[in-house]
């Protein structure tokens, strides 16, 4: 994604990449992968109370992904099987899933906050895998001074910081 600021040599990235070196990268609360799931299935028969309740819910997946046998494995849960469940190629496919009762996902904070906030999906599990990628606010160093990308850095960090604040509410 690149967002145009003014003349064309003022161009700023917000990719979602591996970068050894960034100008500034958006904190790491954007890089957890907690568990979001339909608010439904946090009540009834088979309410997830605890991660073993796992092998009742379908888990949705995005690619060919391992993070669901990380997480199980660093929730010390073995029987459940982390490859079955449905598969999307997209992660707001999956989010859209879990809000639809399909099952559970395991999601960015930075993709589900707006679903988390309206209620239409719940965090059940504190447990969240720090991902090896996040996003980063790239430019060249040699632009990145002047105030209209100073004020839009600030910006984009601002709105970060109080969705961050809101979901801890």
């Amino acid at each position: 994604m690149c967002a145009a600021l003014g003349a064309a040599r003022s161009r700023v990235e917000v990719p979602q990449a591996r970068v050894p070196q960034p100008v500034l990268q958006i904190p790491e609360r954007f890089g957890a992968h907690p568990p979001a799931e339909f608010a439904d299935l946090a009540r009834g028969r088979h309410a997830l109370r605890a991660p073993a309740d796992l092998k009742h819910h379908a888990l949705l997946r995005v690619d060919d992904r391992r993070d669901w046998g990380k997480w199980l494995a660093e929730a010390g849960i073995a029987d459940v099987d982390p490859a079955r469940g449905l598969v999307f190629n997209q992660a707001h496919l999956a989010i859209d899933a879990a809000v639809g009762g399909q099952g559970v996902a395991l999601a960015r904070t930075a993709l589900a906050t707006w679903d988390l906030l309206a209620g239409r999906l719940v965090r059940p599990f504190a447990l969240a895998l720090k991902v090896p990628y996040a996003y980063w606010i790239v430019c060249p160093k040699t632009t990145s001074g002047p105030p209209k990308i100073c004020a839009f850095r600030d910006w984009l960090l601002a709105e970060a910081a109080e969705e961050s604040l809101r979901l801890r509410r």
